[in-house]
Parts: C-alpha cells; sequence; structure tokens
C-alpha cells in the first residue's frame, strides 16, 4: 500500500526497483578537484580555493564529508597555510582556484625549499586574457630558479574552441598594447594565437560558409523532389535512372549538352525540362550574397562526407543562425562568429566536430586565397629560401652627425629553389595526415613528371573532401620554394597532364638535375635598409613616391635571418637603392658615412666564435633541463611507490 492507501502495482513497483539499481550502478565521475585529492593523497595535495567542505576518500575506499579547515587552521588562512606546505616542500602538488589566482606567490623561489621547476596545468581556461595571464603568474615571477612549464588543455570538441578564440583575441589585443606586436604572445598563452577565429577572415570564413551550405542544401533538397517528381523513387530509394537524369541535368550548360546528346532520345526531354524547371526555382530565392562573395568567388569546400550539405542547412536553421529561408537572421549574424560558437556548445559532439571541422577548411581556404591574392593583412614577412646570405658588404650610406646612428644597406642573396632534401622533407611532412595517401599507396602526393615537357614536380594534397576531381594540390619544383607565392593543381589536370613517379633514382636524377640547371634564374636579389631611418626619411619617402609602379611605392618592411643574425628593414628594389643614394649625395650625413664599415659576413671569426659561444651555451642550459627533469622524473616515481607501500 501506498500512502493515499491505495494497494501498489507490481508492474510498477517492479519498474521502480529496476530504476533505482540503475541509478546506483551509475558510476558519476568526481570533479577535477576531487579526482586529483583522491589520486595523490591529501597530505600531498596542497588545495586553495575557495570551498569550505569537500569528499575525501577513506582507506576503506570509500568517501567522507569533512571541512578544510583543520588542526587549528581558521577558514580565512587555509588558503595561506596550503601555500607554505607546498613552498616548503611538504606538499608536492598544488590546486589553484579563481578565488586564490592574485596574492599568492608560487614559483620556484630560493628563498623557499621547493625549488624544484613547476609543471602549471591549466585545466580551464580563464574568461579573459588579463585573469588567464594573472594566473600564469603565480608561477612564473622574479627571483625564480627555474621558469615554469605550461600545458594548456583544450579539447577536441568543437565548441571550445569558443572559449579558446575569446582569450586568444584578447591575448593578441593585449600583446599589441603592452609589445607593439599582436604576435609577440606571453610564453605559453602563444599558442593560443592558432584558435583566434574573430578577425577578418574568420568572418569571411564565416559568411562564405553560410552562402555555400544555403545554396548547396536548397539544391539538393531541390534535386530531390526532382526525383520525387519524376517518380524515380522506389520504395523510398532512388533508382539508378532516376540519379543518372539528375546528375546530367546539374551538370554545367557546355558539358551537360553534351552528355544529354549521348542520351537516348526519350530521355533528352526529361533533361531538359528538369533544366528549366530548376532554373526557374534556383533564380527566384531571395537569399541576400555576400560580398565576400565577389572577393573570393564560390566557396569550393565541402562538409562530406562527414556531414552532407541537407544536414548542414538542418543544423544551421536548428542554431538558429538560419532562418526557414536558409538566410541569416540580419546581416550582422552573417559575421557574428561568437553567436555562431555559442550555439555551436548546444549540438551532439559529433555533430559540433563535424560542423567546426567544415568551418575550419573554408577558414584556411580563406587565408590561403587572401595570400595568394595579396589581400592578406599587412605585416612584416620573413624574406625566406633555400638559402639566403649576404651578396656583398654591408653599405653604410648614413651617419648621423649627433648620434653616430648608422643607416645600413644589405644586399641578400636568396635561393628560391627547392632541392630534394627539402622537397622530400615538405612530403613527409605532408603524409603525416591521415588522409593524405602517398603515390605508392595509390594516393596522388608525391612527386609526378609532365608527360610533355618531362619535368618533376611535388604534388602535396590540400584538400581532400568533395568530389575525386575536385580535390586541390599545391605544386612545388626545383625552381619554386615553399615560401613563395603558392601555386595550385586540380586532381583532374594533375591525372590528365602527369604521370606519377616513385623510382627513387629517377626522382633523385630529374629533380637534382632541374635544381643545378636553374642556379642562375632561381638566384633573386633583395635590398634592405636597416638601422636609423628617421634621419633620411624625407629621402626616403621622396625616393619611395618617385618609383614606377605601385608597388614600389609602399614602405614594405621585410625580416630575413642571416647567419643566425636577424635583418629587419625596409624593402627596395635594385633602383630605389640607386634613387636614394643621389638624393643622399653631399648630404652631412653621406659625407660622415664615407670609410665607416659593418660586418656580418659568414667567415668573421669574431661573429662566428660568438654565436658559437651562444649555441653552445644553449645546448648546456637544454642538457641542464633535461638532467633536471630526469631527477624530478625519478624522484617522482620513488615518492608514488612510497605512498602505495603506506597505503598498503
Amino acid at each position: 500500500f501506498d500512502l493515499l492507501e491505495q494497494p501498489a502495482v507490481p508492474e510498477a513497483v517492479q519498474i521502480r526497483a529496476e530504476l533505482l539499481r540503475r541509478l546506483d550502478a551509475i558510476d558519476m565521475p568526481s570533479n577535477a578537484l576531487d579526482l586529483v585529492i583522491g589520486h595523490f593523497g591529501v597530505e600531498h595535495v596542497a588545495e586553495m580555493t575557495g570551498r569550505k567542505m569537500r569528499f575525501v576518500k577513506d582507506g576503506a575506499g570509500g568517501t567522507r564529508w569533512e571541512p578544510r579547515a583543520q588542526n587549528g587552521v581558521s577558514q580565512d588562512q587555509i588558503n595561506i597555510a596550503e601555500k607554505d606546505a607546498f613552498m616548503g616542500g611538504t606538499k608536492r602538488v598544488a590546486i589553484i582556484s579563481d578565488a586564490a589566482s592574485s596574492g599568492i606567490s608560487l614559483h620556484a623561489d630560493p628563498r623557499f625549499a621547493n625549488t624544484r621547476q613547476r609543471l602549471h596545468i591549466t585545466l580551464e581556461l580563464a574568461w579573459s586574457a588579463d585573469k588567464m595571464l594573472q594566473q600564469f603568474g603565480r608561477t612564473h615571477r622574479s627571483n625564480q630558479i627555474t621558469a615554469p612549464h605550461y600545458v594548456l588543455l583544450v579539447s577536441n570538441v568543437g565548441g571550445e574552441k569558443r572559449f579558446a578564440s575569446s582569450v586568444a583575441r584578447r591575448l593578441e589585443m593585449l600583446g599589441a598594447i603592452t609589445r607593439g606586436d599582436r604576435r609577440g604572445g606571453h610564453g605559453a598563452a602563444a599558442d593560443l594565437v592558432q584558435y583566434n577565429l574573430d578577425t577578418v577572415h574568420g568572418h569571411t570564413a564565416l559568411a562564405l560558409m553560410f552562402d555555400a551550405v544555403a545554396e548547396k542544401s536548397e539544391a539538393a533538397a531541390l534535386w530531390e523532389r526532382a526525383l520525387r517528381m519524376l517518380q524515380c523513387h522506389r520504395q523510398g530509394v532512388p533508382t539508378l535512372l532516376g540519379l543518372a537524369v539528375v546528375a546530367v541535368a546539374q551538370k554545367k550548360q557546355a558539358q551537360g549538352n553534351r552528355d544529354v546528346a549521348r542520351l537516348p532520345q526519350g530521355l533528352q526531354k526529361y533533361v531538359l525540362k528538369l533544366r528549366e524547371w530548376a532554373s526557374q526555382r534556383q533564380s527566384g530565392s531571395s537569399r541576400q550574397r555576400p560580398q565576400e562573395r565577389n572577393v573570393y568567388g564560390d566557396c569550393p569546400k565541402s562538409p562530406t562526407p562527414r556531414m552532407s550539405w541537407t544536414t548542414a542547412g538542418e543544423v544551421l536553421k536548428r542554431m538558429r543562425v538560419l532562418n526557414a529561408n536558409l538566410a541569416t537572421q540580419s546581416d550582422a549574424d552573417r559575421h557574428n562568429i561568437n553567436k555562431f560558437l555559442n550555439r555551436l556548445l548546444g549540438l551532439p559532439v559529433q555533430t559540433q566536430n563535424a560542423l567546426f571541422e567544415y568551418y575550419t577548411s573554408v577558414f584556411k581556404w580563406v587565408v590561403v586565397t587572401a595570400k595568394a591574392t595579396g589581400r592578406l593583412e599587412p605585416s612584416i614577412e620573413t624574406i625566406s629560401g633555400e638559402s639566403v646570405s649576404l651578396a656583398t658588404e654591408p653599405e653604410v650610406l648614413h651617419k648621423e652627425p649627433n648620434s653616430s646612428a648608422l643607416t645600413v644597406h644589405y644586399t641578400l642573396s636568396v635561393d628560391s629553389g627547392l632541392s630534394l632534401a627539402s622537397a622530400n622533407g615538405a612530403l613527409t611532412e605532408a603524409l603525416k595526415s591521415r588522409a593524405v595517401k602517398s603515390t605508392q599507396q595509390g594516393g596522388a602526393t608525391g612527386f609526378w613528371q609532365q608527360t610533355r615537357s618531362q619535368r618533376l614536380i611535388l604534388a602535396l594534397e590540400m584538400s581532400s573532401g568533395g568530389e575525386a576531381g575536385q580535390r586541390l594540390f599545391r605544386v612545388l619544383r626545383p625552381t619554386l620554394h615553399t615560401s613563395t607565392k603558392p601555386q595550385y593543381i586540380r586532381h583532374k589536370d594533375l591525372r590528365a597532364r602527369y604521370r606519377p613517379v616513385t623510382v627513387e633514382d629517377e626522382i633523385s636524377r630529374a629533380w637534382q638535375g632541374e635544381y643545378a640547371e636553374s642556379e642562375k634564374g632561381r638566384t633573386q636579389e633583395k635590398h634592405l635598409l636597416c638601422g636609423a631611418v628617421l634621419p633620411i626619411w624625407n629621402a626616403l619617402t621622396t625616393t619611395l613616391a618617385g618609383a614606377a609602379s605601385k608597388a614600389g611605392k609602399q614602405l614594405l618592411v621585410r625580416r630575413a635571418e642571416v647567419n643566425g643574425r636577424p635583418i629587419i628593414g625596409v624593402s627596395l628594389s635594385k633602383e630605389a637603392v640607386a634613387s636614394l643614394k643621389r638624393h643622399l649625395d653631399g648630404s652631412a650625413g653621406a659625407e660622415a658615412a664615407r670609410g665607416t664599415h659593418v660586418t656580418l659576413r659568414e667567415d668573421d671569426p669574431q661573429e662566428t666564435e660568438r654565436l658559437q659561444k651562444e649555441e653552445l651555451r644553449r645546448e648546456q642550459k637544454r642538457q641542464r633541463i633535461k638532467q633536471r627533469h630526469q631527477l624530478d622524473e625519478q624522484e617522482r616515481t620513488n615518492w608514488e611507490r612510497q605512498r602505495d607501500a603506506s597505503k598498503r
């Protein structure tokens, strides 16, 4: 009988008992704090949080609910006592929450007993960059023996990239303020910059992705409707005839007309009527196309095979970022990356990853396209190639009479070719992706030889999604280094004009032969104006203004590395350097510069010795850190053995 004095139903009692049994069998995971404390033990973990009570495992395998403050320590002073225990070496592990992220120093201070290197693991990213840096500052401070090692935990769930993107954006802004360089980074936080999607290219990728999904999912639904209209289904499954008719009707006009002519006379009218019917409905779409499409064109990326176009459209509608007509709710939503990432969190993990992977592929395509077409955000680019060396001695053009500041002209010799060793390195790096297969494995990534000219190229697959003929490959040649403007080829063109080469001797002979023949053609001269630029600013701007081409009028800053030393300066053409010399001729600074020399040659014994000493010091430091890690690991192993023995 129950509380209402009604007889109990046996089936309901049985169901309730089964539900209680299932609930009791569920092994709910503990929170991160209790897991760490349970693994190492309360006596070895210093907890600095705002908790007053916690669950602690007992010797019998159960848990008990107990207060954190013990042994006469007040609740207000418990975090300070835990900090002292960690710094004194009594406890080897420290847990810090936001409640203890300020006012507590946990670095390897020589004034305390615990001077081991800190391993700082960030389990949860802070909501802002300054708060994150404040947390890093608990273990990275002045007067420390060794710097800490940071580990940032970010899962592969697509929605979590929303938090990483937010923090990365603020870190870049903070780097621009504190260091004058958005790429300056802040230690371990510099790795987060790759997650910053709240950029111009990130907004462009989002708009192009929405447009592609709307167009392709609308077309997929339209052709599915056409299949049903033609009654080309049998028990809900499209027939082969129906699929063939729709496939021909979908093709572009030129190729489609050739395929229509091959069909029987009876089917041709169906294809033509179907094409006319579809074009009327596709052209009647009221969606507004993004302006980015006029710049970048149609997006070639596809969410398949992980997600179909129709599914992608349904998911975006379920996220309420696209409405029933597959248009964004407002113009602002087309570029609202934070709203997209926030809504992404509400999807199942598998759907999150599939949709975010598609967005990432579009984002990478936008960046590559912007770089290839010169639309990438201007910054300090690096002059790189197979080799970069000084062609002549550095030339001092100007010496400021008051401060003796020098303006130096460097002439660099840049090899823009690609040696066989570098080509093999690029191939090995590309084959690390599981989706990419080499020519020896039946794929298309590898060395290919043109059937007409017999020239050898290296084809690296850049996008494996979509139809086989639309797969994109980057082309590298003995005369084309990886740092130069990328060239691409479609898979169908690669198969039609080239043949795969897998014999190593044949590859080596053809590649090295062309590399040696092109030595003069691939060597380029670059000119950098370094040092004090402001004293000759008027002459420099006059020189740039008189340049013949539009590109020559721009003030471009470039970076190069020669003999291990960085050189940063204004990039000029050979003609601009000659014009600048004419403008400076006769000035007091040019006269003072006569006879002044700057040495940065590889054969300079003092410079070579200095570089060798620096490399030796770095190697010795690496060895010391490695030995310290080994000792810490050995000590940790011994400590764990003693802990396990005491528990037994």
